[in-house]
Parts: C-alpha cells; structure tokens; sequence
C-alpha cells in the first residue's frame, strides 16, 4: 500500500521525545477503504508515546484505492512512521522487501542506520 499513498501527514511533535542521535519506529495497523481513505487505525507497535501523534496523522492519510478484478476494494495494511531525534517525522517503508535501504539520523549524528535483510 506504500506504493499507493497520495498524501500523507507526518505527526507534528512540540518537543522531541527522543535523544537527538536516536530513532522512533510507531507501526500502525490500517484499513483503508475503497475510496482510499483511512477508516481505521490501530496502534501495533512501536515507542509508545509516539503512538497519539502517530495514529492522529495516519486517520488523514489518503491512498489511491486498491484495486482487485479492476474494482476499488478496502484494505487492511500497516504505516509506520520514522520519529528522527530532531523532531522530525516521515512515513517509512522498504519499497522491495530486500532490505538494503537506510533510516537517517539528524546532521552530526554519524552515519545513517543500514537496514538489511536478515538471512534466511
């Protein structure tokens, strides 16, 4: 469903919860209906005092309508949302399931985090 996300809106955040070199990963179960809007959210996992600002931001998203035999069909899926030490907040997904991609730290915190996928 990340491939089909039109809009999105990362959780504002007044002061931020984190260290500034660390990261936050909120994943919220999602149904989706046929129009592509949010009819549900539900929190999964994730920082747990993220969870508010996470799921009031995920109920705004929009997707494109998922599509089965050509007929727009509700969803049930998953966001996760990236809260970086800085404040800040984006939508995160592995776009192809191999892994290889990465999760950025705020300037002056080193490297970015390389996700990779475990062996089998």
């Amino acid at each position: 469903m990340a491939a089909l996300l039109l809009s999105h809106e990362t959780p504002p955040l007044s002061a931020p919860p984190l260290k500034r070199c660390s990261n936050a990963l909120v994943v919220v179960r999602v149904l989706v209906d046929a129009e592509g809007k949010v009819n549900k959210a539900d929190f999964e996992s994730g920082y747990s005092e993220l969870k508010d600002s996470a799921l009031a931001a995920v109920r705004r998203w929009t997707y494109r309508p998922y599509m089965v035999s050509g007929k727009p069909t509700p969803v049930r899926t998953q966001a996760s949302i990236l809260y970086l030490g800085d404040g800040q907040a984006l939508p995160m997904h592995v776009p192809d399931g191999k892994g290889g991609n990465t999760l950025p730290l705020p300037p002056g915190c080193g490297p970015a985090i390389q996700i990779k996928k475990a062996p089998n």
